[in-house]
């Protein structure tokens, strides 16, 4: 779990501080989808689950 700085909860528990935008692996093709969609493009095939 990361915290940011910010943040108005304070977590007992936390890996790092980081003041950036995480993009997890997982999160990949939906970033993807989202950004095509805010750029008015296609949007990106979802994968089979």
């Amino acid at each position: 779990m990361f915290r940011k700085p910010w943040s108005k909860t304070e977590s007992d528990y936390f890996l790092e501080t980081v003041s950036e935008w995480i993009v997890f692996p997982f999160e990949l093709g939906e970033v993807g989808r989202q950004r095509a969609a805010m750029e008015g493009g296609k949007e990106a095939p979802r994968p089979a689950a």
